[in-house]
């Protein structure tokens, strides 16, 4: 630099043109370096290349020995196998494989090994599943992972070669799957009640094998029924299903004893009793409880209660043409009857919008100065039938928890009949006063405000929610 300068300085042609030809051949050294240092190259590495000797001959052992193994039955996204207990390996071997085909990691859980019942000999084949996604639980009944193949693309030179291959589970996987059981205990939870399998001769239900399954064989009675057949459920019923769930039979013959084993039967079509449980809600049956796939007769009237509120909300918000907030309210009523979301998943997420919807709506209800568009009117008169069916649903479960705790703390024997009722209330305790008084007030808000804006209740509806008196 300081040459350059002094033939700046001098007019020294000559010699500056030689010190910009150093100054050039110095940046491109310079460049070179930087760009071939071993240390500052930025080469892509992958922890797995090429498969190694060891890895190659323990596949060709396992597809040796495939050939002992039967496959039991195949689906989309499942394969089922008959058992090897002298080698399990062998068994994820082939489920890798089958999955490989698709493109898509192999998954075996705590209650894989309940699969379907083959002969002979009486055995029950193992389960897997496929699943290109993340997943640490079984997605019909929420049992944790025992096996997968999973492992991240990133790490492959030649994932479409090898990322899909058998292989013992991962150290990363592993510490992923206690990570996700510490943050999110909840989705490792069975979620009662709910159907795992069904067709035209059995429906598999993960129940409470406990009492007299009033709310399993209304579900069962009602599968069957749409089939024109009776349900039958034996002795040995209890962990036969899928998963180890119960297992009711559909058939429109008389079955004094299991197919499946040659034991008697324990209930059949007409058996059922679990409505008797609360005079109050006799007419609740399967079909209404799967609607939000409640637990009980208490989470059912809740969500029914909250639907209704929130269908009434959502009309009055379109009648003041707050559409994006109505749309929000419409979500979440589809969400309810989503059966794949857990009840406590449900639970928060309605408690949740019902407290900010009912108060911006309120504000608007009591404003005076706010005015309807004629199709404003006719959405707000729309509300009217839901507001009413939301404090009517209220009022059911306020009764339905004073009688729950009047019968069921009356000996052992009716606390555990009221079982589910109790763990019904239990969920949501917390929120059922301020739950009702806030559907009431909402309710009482919404036929003021028709009186005020002179909308029509045709059905005398506000009438009839005066003459409810919600003891809470």
């Amino acid at each position: 630099m300081k040459n350059l300068n002094y033939c700046i300085e001098n007019l020294n042609i000559n010699h500056c043109l030689m010190t910009k030809v150093k100054i050039f051949i110095y940046i491109l050294l310079i460049t070179f370096f930087f760009q071939n240092s071993p240390a500052l190259t930025k080469e892509k590495k992958y922890r797995y290349t090429e498969l190694k000797d060891t890895e190659k001959k323990s596949l060709i052992k396992y597809e040796k020995l495939s050939k002992k193994i039967k496959i039991i039955k195949t689906e989309e996204n499942s394969i089922e196998l008959s058992k090897d207990v002298s080698n399990i390996k062998v068994g994820q071997y082939i489920a890798a494989e089958y999955c490989a085909k698709k493109k898509l990691f192999a998954y075996s859980f705590k209650d894989s090994g309940f699969g379907t019942w083959y002969e002979p000999p009486f055995k029950r084949a193992k389960f897997f599943y496929c699943t290109d996604q993340l997943i640490f639980v079984n997605p019909f009944t929420n049992k944790e992972v025992t096996w997968t193949n999973y492992d991240k693309k990133k790490y492959y030179q030649y994932p479409d070669e090898h990322l899909f291959l058998y292989r013992k589970m991962r150290s990363v996987y592993k510490r992923a799957l206690d990570k996700e059981k510490k943050l999110n205990p909840k989705n490792f939870k069975a979620d009662p009640f709910k159907i795992i399998y069904k067709d035209a001769n059995e429906i598999h239900i993960k129940g409470y094998p406990i009492g007299d399954l009033n709310r399993e064989r209304y579900i069962a009675n009602e599968h069957c029924k749409s089939l024109n057949k009776q349900y039958y459920f034996f002795e040995d019923s209890f962990l036969q299903g899928r998963f180890g769930t119960l297992l009711f039979h559909c058939s429109d013959k008389n079955l004094a004893s299991n197919p499946l084993s040659g034991l008697p039967q324990i209930y059949t079509t007409g058996s059922e009793n679990y409505s008797n449980t609360s005079v109050q809600n006799a007419d609740l049956n399967a079909s209404q409880m799967l609607k939000y796939s409640s637990t009980s007769n208490i989470t059912f009237l809740y969500f029914e209660a909250s639907d209704n509120l929130m269908k009434s909300l959502e009309l009055l918000y379109r009648a003041y043409d707050q559409n994006v907030e109505a749309d929000k309210l419409k979500a979440q009523i589809s969400y309810n009857r989503e059966s794949k979301y857990s009840e406590q998943d449900k639970l928060a997420s309605t408690r949740s919008i019902i407290d900010d919807s009912s108060k911006e709506i309120n504000a608007k209800l009591i404003d005076t100065s706010q005015t309807l568009t004629d199709s404003g009117r006719i959405y707000y008169q729309k509300s009217l039938p839901y507001a009413f069916n939301a404090a009517q649903n209220s009022y059911k479960l306020t009764i339905t928890i004073k009688e729950t705790f009047q019968k069921g703390s009356q000996d052992g024997s009716s606390m555990l009949s009221f079982a589910n009722e109790f763990i019904g209330f239990f969920t949501i305790a917390k929120d059922i006063p301020q739950l009702a008084k806030d559907i009431f007030t909402t309710s009482q808000l919404v036929f003021s405000g028709a009186k005020t804006k002179k909308i029509k209740d045709t059905e005398n509806l506000g009438k009839a929610l005066d003459d409810l008196e919600l003891p809470i």
